[in-house]
């Protein structure tokens, strides 16, 4: 509790300083990322092939963004892609390989029935376009 009233200033002040930094110009905060992000790469394993990666995935997602293909479904599933890997692994070993026992409740057939939704409503109005074309 203590904390959390020391931390009002602290994110009162942060919003302050870093709307100052938002103010600079593109060309000096670009630099700035670039430069982080090298020192970051590297750091991770004292290795240039981490950061030369790290350069060729820049290169890809340039192009993604020319492309106008979404880059925030790709950064979440590579955020939380070996989260959800690790779970499933888990709950699979719990239930001894049973891949059935995901679909057991209600809650989790309801959640498999909304991402099936998610998944085949925008394929289905795709379809409904491209034969009305």
């Amino acid at each position: 509790l203590i904390t959390q009233v020391f931390l009002i200033p602290a994110g009162i002040l942060g919003i302050l300083f870093f709307s100052q930094i938002a103010k600079l110009p593109r060309g000096i905060i670009l630099t700035a990322v670039v430069i982080f992000s090298v020192v970051g790469a590297f750091a991770m394993n004292n290795s240039l092939t981490d950061v030369w990666v790290m350069f060729g995935f820049g290169i890809f997602g340039v192009l993604l963004d020319r492309q106008r293909v979404p880059l925030a479904p790709l950064i979440l599933g590579m955020i939380l892609g070996p989260k959800i890997e690790e779970y499933l692994r888990t709950g699979l070993i719990s239930y001894r390989g049973e891949f059935s026992a995901a679909f057991t409740s209600h809650i989790s057939r309801a959640f498999v029935i909304l991402l099936a939704g998610i998944v085949l409503f925008p394929l289905l109005r795709f379809l409904r376009k491209k034969r009305v074309n």
